[in-house]
Order: C-alpha cells, then sequence, then structure tokens
C-alpha cells in the first residue's frame, strides 16, 4: 500500500522543480556556481556522440579544444590566402614595370602572354585592338552590348560560341574580360581560365583595374 506522504511528497516535488530554462537562466545569473559546488562539475554526466557520457569538465574541455583548432584552421587559411595575395600583388608589379617598356601591340601581346600564361598559370590572354573597325560587325556589337551593359569588366562565364569569339579553340571555363578606353573604343583585353570558378562575378576588381587603366594608357598611345 502506498504511502500517501510519499505521494504528497513527489507532487510537492514536481510542482516545485524548475523548467529547463530556469535552470539555463540561474546559472547564467550565477556564473560562480560551478565555483561554489565543484564536486558537481564531476559528477554530471553529458551525453556524448562517441564516448557515451562524459564529464562536464570533459565537454568543457573537449570544446576549448575544438574551438582552438577552429581558430588555428581560420588562422592557416587567412595566411594562405594572404601569401597568395602578396605572390599575385608582386606579380602584377612586375607585369606593370614590364608593359612600361613595350613599344607596340605586338611588345605588350607577347609581355601578356609570357607573365599571364606562364607566371599567373593561366590558359591563355588575348588582346584585340578595335582599329579600322575591325569588331564593327553584328557579331562584336552583339557580344559587347550583352557583356558590358553598365561596366568596362565581365568576370565568370560565358558559352562557348562566345569563348571561340575571343579564344578560338583554346579551352576557357572562365574569363576576366576588359573593355579599353573610356568609352571602351580601343579594345579588349580577355584572359581565360581552365578553372570553372577562377573568374566569378563577385570577384575583387582593384588590380585588374588598375591593369585595364594601364593597358588603356598604353594602347592608346601604340595606336596613336
Amino acid at each position: 500500500m502506498s504511502n500517501p506522504n510519499n505521494n504528497n511528497a513527489e507532487h510537492l516535488d514536481e510542482a516545485v522543480m524548475p523548467s529547463a530554462e530556469q535552470v539555463k537562466a540561474y546559472l547564467q545569473a550565477h556564473p560562480d556556481f560551478f565555483l561554489r559546488f565543484p564536486e558537481l562539475a564531476d559528477e554530471i554526466r553529458v551525453p556524448h556522440e562517441k564516448k557515451g557520457a562524459v564529464s562536464l569538465v570533459e565537454l568543457q574541455a573537449e570544446q576549448l579544444r575544438e574551438r582552438s583548432a577552429e581558430r588555428q584552421e581560420r588562422i592557416n587559411r587567412l595566411l594562405a590566402v594572404a601569401q597568395q595575395n602578396e605572390r599575385i600583388y608582386r606579380l602584377y608589379a612586375e607585369l606593370n614595370l614590364k608593359l612600361y617598356q613595350c613599344e607596340s601591340i605586338d611588345d605588350m601581346t607577347q609581355t601578356l602572354q609570357s607573365s599571364i600564361e606562364q607566371q599567373f598559370e593561366l590558359e591563355t590572354v588575348r588582346l584585340i585592338t578595335f582599329k579600322n573597325n575591325e569588331a564593327d560587325t553584328q557579331e562584336w556589337r552583339d557580344f559587347k552590348a550583352k557583356r558590358f551593359k553598365d561596366t568596362h569588366f565581365f568576370f565568370g562565364r560565358m558559352p562557348q560560341s562566345e569563348n571561340a569569339l575571343l579564344f578560338g579553340d583554346v579551352k576557357a571555363e572562365s574569363v576576366a574580360l576588359m573593355l579599353l578606353g573610356q568609352e571602351g573604343e580601343l579594345g579588349l583585353l580577355a584572359i581565360a581560365s581552365n578553372e570553372p570558378g577562377h573568374f566569378s562575378p563577385e570577384m575583387d576588381t582593384l588590380l585588374i583595374a588598375q591593369l585595364q587603366q594601364l593597358m588603356t594608357l598604353l594602347v592608346s598611345k601604340a595606336m596613336s
């Protein structure tokens, strides 16, 4: 026969038992709780995916190790990006110096091909000049209207028909294009990569815009 006093005690315990949210709020308001009751940190067992159950201290130590590993991974990624950016800045500086020394369109083309294809390790580059209305065809007009609506730049992927217009049979999975001249009247610099994600609409344009400005000055001078 059950003891009514025990039943009353159980009902009383359930009535005053704090909810999980109340426990959470209490611990947040009293961060020194486990300092005052250190024995609980070892007694409390927390479910663990791999170990079954661990103490609160073990769980905290594991979480600290994981956060430390994540921070180190982020640092390593940032260092890798910084090293890559440093290499790119250096290559651009060398390319700009070489281009300054060019005296003709052919010199510029050879310099661009040597630097971009070999040092930048890209698929190919083409410098197309719009002299004598060579690009004044419907195909070219449609292409420029499509790719350069509000800007002198295009980065990303194109259909094979457009790739063939610029690069012939060379494989181009992604491209960087820049018109030369204030109105794009001088020509077009086209760079191709065999990697689909190498050039994308989200990429930073700082360095390539500087190259576009330099090429505009040099091509204008060479064509005058």
